[in-house]
């Protein structure tokens, strides 16, 4: 691996992890991947891919193939596990590679998280407005509050109203949860000066949602009412009509830090409460008075609609006319089906609303001058037979949606500098890959010249090329020098695409520039030193066997250490129960090894573990595993062996144990004797515990019975009375 592979890997934007295709053990991982797992670098490399699965179910396509050379999905998708036992979706995209003379695979991470909570929000949204149909405001409010703390994991959530002075607070509700466990505070209903307000209501002063993550550390917390729940991460949004912040929704206490998913979602949520307060102001209304039925009606933002069964228009409130583009008197000659756009896969059907059924559906509507205009419909039957609907113009929503989603497409699909410029070449987006190839943030280039920026330098004739094959083929790709920040030169394979409108005029361009800087210094020096780069890399090589070797034996005698042998056990175990093969362990260690230390020093003592290892590991097959577990205990792991197999090798140790004497100074030899115990696994084991623990009981039978012997355990022979160590 060269430097310039590191740097894309290291630095990737996109969540990557490297692992052995044999052994299936991580092998490296990049700092995205570690913040999504959230284990460190140290704890990853002692893993295998099962840690991250849940139950440890490998996906059958890392075992079964090799994937080729071009990023592939290694399943529809996948459930990967965090450290703390949370789970999130993603696709894994593969890439075979060598990493070091091993045979490796690369994984990009791609989540799916996203989709996920899209669906649960607007399944919350559907159960609070079902909900509002029979409920009460308060109850309306507390519902959104549950709704909010389930899908952001917190455990606090509180509805403040705004007066229309804007200095006034008054609190309308709590969650369920936060009345019923964590806060003993009077006050619903009582008015509060938004200035005497600690930091939880910054997002009144800001005019925008507010996260506080560290809330106690702030230094600036200011005082909250007597019985008030703790607080120790806090996120509040303000619910905004026109200029207006009409009220302020928060909810605190999640075990981990807020994200802007959580702020999109209990501002989406904030936003429908009040739109169904609206729409409950107007229900009561109705009731009461024309001149207050009229009055929330025409405050109303989204449009309000009345109909008969039949769906002939009854009333429309004053948002409803200018989203359309109709009087008043114009829609009150119309019914439904004048407005709607019929959709064959999803009628609106007003029998179910006839029926009392509840309704939550998007649907397009035609408008006076012809244009359409997509539309979220939430209706009910009201109690004397009409029929309520209350329509959102989520045009602009959806449009917004659809870039966003092709923004994240892009960005989790390039890894590179992603820059996108107007038909002035003035940058009107640049990606996280941009701010660290150039060193400028996004909003110290938006609006300037991209050339300007990036100061390029076009090799001789390179720009006349390059405006010929835009010009003709509407892309370009080659390669160019410019400027970071700091003002150093850097190579970039830039690839140039034009954009286009539908109608064929020249809207934009798109750059996707990767950094090629390191290759090409390293091609120009390696026409001059070629054969020291060569040395250097198998210098580096030989020093990263050598430290993967250090990392996983044991100093003293040169066997595997305990820690590298849980890996190796992990692994083959399950191999074993996956495939029914056999496995056996066995346990030994030198008998009267602690008289030998007492009679001739430790030194001594530990020449004879060396001296026995190494007579140990001679008598094994090139797949048998000795490891030191700990003094002057060893285990050797059998891979495809059973006991007699296992015991047919014990003995060969036994063996040549008895025929090396080990000699001290110059006339005293010392007998190097073992006691051993061996073990197999068995169907209907559920992991390694079982088998080191049996191989253990049998050791400890070995001893008990004399010393230099081995048993193979059995659970009907072994007498644990007759341990002795």
């Amino acid at each position: 691996m060269n430097l310039n592979f590191d740097d894309l890997f290291l630095r990737n934007p996109i969540p990557m992890w490297i692992h052995d295709s044999k052994t299936l053990a991580f092998l490296d991982a990049n700092s995205r991947f570690l913040e999504k797992i959230g284990y460190n670098h140290t704890e990853l490399l002692q893993m295998r891919l099962g840690d991250i699965f849940p139950l440890d179910e490998i996906p059958l396509l890392f075992t079964s193939r090799d994937p080729d050379q071009h990023s592939q999905p290694v399943a529809p998708l996948q459930h990967l596990c965090t450290k703390d036992g949370a789970q999130f979706s993603a696709e894994l995209y593969a890439l075979r590679l060598d990493y070091g003379g091993r045979r490796a695979q690369l994984i990009h991470v791609v989540a799916r998280d996203d989709q996920l909570l899209e669906k649960r929000t607007l399944e919350a949204r559907l159960r609070i407005s079902e909900f509002a149909h029979s409920n009460s405001l308060d109850g309306v409010l507390q519902e959104t509050l549950d709704e909010a703390e389930v899908l952001t994991g917190s455990t606090v959530g509180f509805f403040h109203f705004m007066e229309a002075d804007q200095k006034t607070l008054w609190l309308q509700n709590w969650s369920s949860n936060t009345l019923k466990s964590m806060c003993t505070a009077e006050g619903k209903l009582t008015h509060y000066p938004v200035e005497q307000a600690g930091i939880w209501a910054d997002c009144v002063r800001r005019r925008e949602p507010v996260v506080y993550n560290d809330y106690l550390n702030m230094g600036r917390i200011g005082t909250l009412p007597k019985g008030h729940a703790h607080i120790s991460r806090i996120l509040t949004v303000p619910v905004l009509r026109g200029d207006v912040i009409v009220a302020i929704v928060g909810v605190g206490n999640k075990p981990v830090n807020y994200d802007e998913k959580d702020v999109k979602t209990v501002s989406l949520l904030a936003d429908l409460a009040w739109d169904i307060a609206g729409a409950k102001y107007a229900e009561s209304a109705l009731k009461t008075s024309e001149y207050w039925y009229r009055s929330v009606m025409d405050q109303a933002s989204d449009g309000i609609f009345i109909t008969d069964l039949q769906g002939r228009y009854i009333d429309v409130n004053q948002a409803g006319c200018e989203m359309l583009g109709y009087t008043r008197s114009e829609i009150l000659q119309m019914s439904i089906h004048d407005l709607l756009v019929d959709h064959p896969e999803n009628p609106l059907r007003l029998d179910g609303l006839q029926r009392g059924e509840k309704l939550l559906t998007e649907h397009c509507l035609r408008r006076k001058d012809g244009n359409i205009v997509l539309v979220e419909i939430s209706g009910r039957m009201l109690k004397d037979g009409r029929l309520l609907g209350i329509v959102r113009d989520i045009t602009e929503r959806k449009k917004e949606e659809e870039r966003l989603k092709y923004l994240a497409l892009v960005i989790s699909k390039v890894s590179s500098a992603v820059i996108s410029t107007d038909v002035e070449l003035r940058i009107v987006q640049w990606n996280k890959g941009a701010e660290t190839l150039y060193g400028w943030q996004e909003q110290e280039v938006l609006g300037r010249n991209i050339d300007e920026v990036c100061q390029t330098d076009f090799p001789p004739g390179v720009q006349e090329e390059a405006r010929r094959f835009l010009g003709e083929e509407k892309k370009w790709r080659g390669q160019l020098r410019q400027c970071h920040r700091d003002g150093r030169s850097i190579w970039v394979d830039a690839s140039v695409t034009l954009l286009e409108s539908e109608c064929g005029s020249f809207v934009g361009g798109v750059t996707i520039n990767h950094d090629i800087t390191e290759r090409k210094l390293a091609e120009d020096e390696l026409l001059r030193t070629k054969d020291a780069m060569e040395q250097i890399n198998r210098t580096l090589q030989n020093a990263f066997e050598r430290e993967q070797v250090a990392s996983r034996t044991d100093s003293l005698t040169g066997a595997f250490n305990r820690r590298y042998f849980f890996e190796l056990i992990e692994y083959e175990f399950a191999a074993s129960r996956r495939y029914q093969r056999p496995l056996s362990i066995v346990m030994f260690d030198i008998d009267t090894f602690k008289r030998i230390n007492d009679t001739y020093g430790h030194q001594v003592g530990d020449e004879i573990l060396t001296h026995a290892a190494r007579v140990v590991r001679d008598q094994l097959r090139e797949t048998d595993i000795l490891s030191r577990y700990g003094g002057d205990e060893f285990v050797i792991l059998l891979p495809n062996s059973d006991s007699r197999e296992a015991a047919a090798v014990l003995k060969r140790i036994h063996r040549r144990l008895k025929l090396s004497k080990y000699v001290v100074g110059e006339d005293i030899q010392v007998n190097v004797t073992i006691s051993a115990g061996i073990a197999s696994w068995q169907p209907g084991m559920e992991n390694p515990a079982q088998l080191i623990h049996q191989a253990d009981e049998a050791l400890y039978a070995a001893k008990g019975t004399g010393r230099d012997r081995m048993v193979v355990f059995d659970a009907g022979e072994v007498d644990l009375s007759k341990k002795t160590k």
